[in-house]
């Protein structure tokens, strides 16, 4: 059959529908409607109303999909409806063009992502608000578990949506990720952070590194030819979504394989082609994205046969408490500000820990806790690659027994941000106290060894 109509279909603020509240169940359910609605749900929809076509994306929150005009037509006119129903509040776009044009049919996106989604839930003057969102609370009558009905008054239509999804969401995951480890997963923030000795948890992002140039690449060699372009591109998708989660795989099995936890600290929430979205217990964060990164680069060239391809990460580690869509806001910047420090050709991960409620972008945190009032001493190293991180570990374990070191790291720090004159005594002091010691940890490190103490 001849495909003649490319249709696209994008969820607008993926990390923003899912961390809209900082119930976690309620984050794990979104997590799976934005999986679900490009992936299974469509699936589905196509089946239902007998629509042929070659599918050239369906993960991470976007679908692809090269059919004739009329199949493209019914999904444009149906498709939206079907997903309001099933997941209200859910921000999505979508667009067709003609032939396999993957340029023009994001700028039809874009456009489209301008045009607002209007709620046809007017509610009433004197009808209750869900307190976490203020939108139209609608009944909880459904909600038959009694430890989240303790803290919820009310919920408006997207989020009772994402409740009642969040118990699928540990199968169908765990399912794509090949992970076949039957230990339960944490479903509350309280209890991800009982298990370890501190109440901090880490949200990680990752991104894979050039995969918008080369599927350009690929465009460009198939320019003339819409089915061997379309065929290259949805081999090469598959193969690193393939990559990706072998790599979850191995870095889930190192991190919790040998663990002794009733319910493991660890929640996938994003888990498609190149992204990465999930949160943890902060001391396992690091581990497990090294884990990942490596494995990452064996498997794209063992999978695409092309070369090693590399990947990107942010951790944010923050309270359980901490509003967590500014958070997922944080880990992004993270992983953006890594991706310009290696140009997107090397694998690795720039971190923060939240100190205060203030969260701008990584450049002005740098600005305001990362740099001394001398603007030209940083604290922190910044961007860490593969082969620095075991080092990184190596030394914060260290740090551990050196009661004195840590103290003086500490203070040496806090009288420096202060513009104390005491801060060079301090350093004096340690130097000649702890000698190599002492030495051996750079000053351009000590925020990051110090927010690994905290957290671990």
């Amino acid at each position: 059959m001849s495909y003649t109509h490319l249709y696209g279909f994008t969820v607008q603020g993926i990390q923003a529908y899912i961390f809209q509240t900082n119930n976690l169940r309620e984050i794990i359910g979104a997590s799976e409607i934005v999986e679900a609605v490009c992936t299974t749900w469509f699936s589905k929809f196509l089946k239902d109303n007998n629509i042929s076509g070659e599918a050239i994306q369906m993960a991470a929150g976007n679908i692809r999909f090269f059919t004739d005009e009329k199949g493209s037509k019914e999904i444009f006119e149906r498709y939206g409806d079907f997903v309001r129903q099933k997941a209200p509040g859910l921000p999505f776009s979508q667009a067709v063009v003609k032939e396999l044009d993957l340029d023009a049919l994001e700028k039809a996106l874009s456009a489209q992502r301008n045009i607002p989604l209007h709620d046809f839930d007017l509610g009433h003057m004197a009808r209750q608000m869900a307190k976490t969102t203020g939108d139209m609370a609608v009944s909880m009558e459904s909600i038959k578990n009694e430890h989240y009905l303790k803290k919820r008054n009310a919920i408006d239509k997207a989020n009772l949506a994402k409740f009642k999804k969040s118990p699928n969401a540990d199968e169908s995951l765990r399912e794509k990720a090949g992970i076949t480890d039957r230990k339960a997963l944490v479903n509350d923030f309280e209890d991800m952070a009982a298990e370890g000795k501190h109440s901090w948890l880490a949200l990680i992002h990752i991104d894979g590194n050039g995969m918008g140039n080369y599927i350009g690449e690929l465009i460009t060699k198939h320019k003339n030819d819409p089915i061997a372009r379309s065929k290259a591109i949805r081999e090469f998708a598959g193969n690193i979504s393939k990559s990706t989660n072998s790599a979850f795989k191995k870095a889930y099995e190192v991190t919790f394989g040998q663990s002794s936890f009733d319910k493991i600290p660890f929640r996938p929430l994003i888990l498609g082609g190149d992204d990465v979205t999930l949160i943890l217990g902060a001391e396992f964060a690091i581990p497990f994205v090294k884990e990942f990164l490596s494995e990452y680069e064996t498997q794209s060239l063992q999978n695409t046969k092309i070369k090693t391809f590399t990947a990107c990460s942010g951790i944010a580690f923050v309270k359980a408490k901490f509003p967590f869509h500014y958070t997922a806001e944080l880990a992004e910047n993270l992983c953006k500000a890594a991706k310009e420090e290696c140009k997107r050709q090397k694998s690795g991960f720039v971190f923060h820990k939240i100190l205060d409620s203030f969260i701008s972008n990584y450049e002005e945190l740098v600005q305001r806790e990362l740099l001394l009032p001398d603007e030209i001493t940083k604290i922190s190293k910044g961007f860490y690659e593969i082969n620095e991180i075991s080092e990184l570990l190596e030394k914060t374990t260290e740090l551990k027994a050196e009661k004195g070191i840590k103290n003086a790291m500490r203070q040496w720090l806090d009288l420096s941000m202060n513009k104390s004159p005491e801060a060079d005594l301090i350093n004096e002091r340690a130097k000649k106290k702890y000698g190599d010691k002492f030495n051996k940890y750079k000053k351009e490190q000590y925020a990051d060894y110090l927010t690994l103490l905290a957290v671990s």
